[in-house]
C-alpha cells in the first residue's frame, strides 16, 4: 500500500537546494526492502508530490503523514497536505491484449507503479502499434496475421519491462542496501554509492524496446520482442528508426507521417517494392536520402512501418513481394 500525498511547503526547496536543477528525488531507507519513498516538484509554486509505502491500518485520509515527509527529507519542515491517495504496488499483465474483435491497450492491458515514466509511455506505444494495423486493417491492405501481431510485439515488451527494469530495480536497491551501510563502513558505502552512478547511463543504454522476432518484422533471428537492447543509429529490423544524422537535407521524420510504409533508398534502388506495393494496395512513398543517411542507417534501403520501426533493410534484388506480405501480415512463418 502506497499513499500520494500533494502537499505544498516553503522550506523543502532551502533543504534540497543542495541538489541543483533537480526535480525528483528517491529515498532508499533499509527497512523498506528497495521500494522507494519518491518527491517531486508539481510546479515550480512550492507544491510538490509524495510518495511512500504504508501500512494499511493507517490507509485513512486523516492520518497524519507530515512524520513520513520529514523522515524523507530529513528535516520537519511546514508541510501543508492538499491531497491524500492510496494505490497498491503492484504489476499486472493481461493473458492476451486480443479477443477477436477487442483489442485493448494502456493500463487496461498492463499496470504498474509510476517508476521512471515506464506507464505512459508504454500505453503511447502501445496505441502507435495498434492504430496503424487497425487502419491497415480496416482499409484492406492489412493481412489476417496483423491485429495478432498487437500482443505478439506488445505483450512481450512489458513483461520485459516489468521484469528487467522495474522489478529489478526494487531487487538491486534491496540487495544494495542489505550489503552496504555508511554508519558500519562509509567508504565501502561511498564506493559502492558512485559505481552505482557510474553504471546508470549502461542502464538507460539498455532500454530499448523492439520487435526482433515478430511475426511481420521481414528478418530472420532474435530472440522475441523485448524491452532489453541497446540504442544503435544502424537501422536493425524490429527496432525504431534511429534520428537522422545532422546536416542532412531532409527531414525524415517529417516524411514518416502519411500513415503507410516509408521506403527509405540511396541511389536508384526500390523501384520493385512500388511495383509490389501497387499489386497488393500497400501504401508506400519513397523518400530518396544522401550518402551520409545512407552510411548511417547502413543500407541501400530501410523500410520504416507507420510506427517507424523498421520492418526491412536491404540492398536490393529481393522479393520485394513476399517482403511486403510478411510486414502486412499475409504471410506466416
Amino acid at each position: 500500500m502506497m499513499v500520494l500525498l500533494v502537499f505544498r511547503s516553503r522550506q523543502l526547496d532551502g533543504v534540497l537546494d543542495r541538489f541543483p536543477g533537480t526535480s525528483y528525488f528517491n529515498v532508499l531507507d533499509p527497512a523498506l526492502e528497495g521500494y522507494w519513498k519518491f518527491l517531486g516538484r508539481v510546479d515550480a509554486e512550492q507544491t510538490w508530490f509524495f510518495h511512500a509505502p504504508v501500512d494499511r491500518a493507517d490507509a485513512d485520509r486523516s492520518t497524519d503523514f507530515r512524520p513520513l515527509v520529514w523522515s524523507a527529507v530529513g528535516a520537519e519542515i511546514d508541510v501543508d497536505v492538499q491531497h491524500v491517495g492510496f494505490w497498491d504496488m503492484r504489476f499486472t499483465l493481461a493473458d492476451s491484449y486480443r479477443a477477436g474483435r477487442l483489442l485493448i491497450a494502456g493500463d487496461a492491458a498492463h499496470s504498474h507503479p509510476p517508476y521512471g515514466g515506464y506507464g505512459i509511455n508504454t500505453g503511447f506505444e502501445d496505441a502507435a502499434n495498434l492504430t496503424w494495423k487497425l487502419a491497415a486493417t480496416l482499409q484492406g491492405w492489412g493481412g489476417p496475421r496483423l491485429l495478432d501481431s498487437y500482443d505478439a510485439e506488445r505483450r512481450p515488451v512489458f513483461a520485459s519491462t516489468r521484469d528487467h527494469f522495474i522489478a529489478r530495480a526494487i531487487e538491486v536497491d534491496r540487495d544494495f542496501l542489505a550489503t552496504y551501510d555508511p554508519e558500519t563502513d562509509r567508504p565501502a558505502f561511498e564506493a559502492a554509492w558512485r559505481e552505482r552512478a557510474t553504471g546508470s547511463p549502461a542502464e538507460v543504454d539498455a532500454f530499448e524496446p523492439n520487435y526482433e522476432g515478430s511475426p511481420i518484422i521481414a528478418a530472420r533471428g532474435g530472440a522475441g520482442p523485448s524491452a532489453r537492447g541497446r540504442h544503435e543509429t544502424r537501422a536493425r529490423p524490429g527496432h525504431h528508426l534511429a534520428s537522422q544524422p545532422e546536416g542532412t537535407d531532409v527531414d525524415l521524420f517529417d516524411r514518416l507521417t502519411g500513415g503507410g510504409f516509408v521506403l527509405l533508398r540511396a541511389g536508384t534502388t526500390g523501384e520493385e517494392f512500388v511495383a509490389a506495393a501497387e499489386r497488393a494496395a500497400v501504401p508506400l512513398s519513397i523518400v530518396d536520402v544522401d550518402e551520409d543517411v545512407r552510411d548511417a542507417y547502413g543500407s541501400d534501403l530501410v523500410l520504416v512501418r507507420p510506427d517507424q520501426y523498421v520492418a526491412w533493410v536491404g540492398d536490393g534484388g529481393q522479393d520485394a513481394d513476399a517482403v511486403l506480405a510478411t510486414v502486412t501480415g499475409r504471410a506466416g512463418r
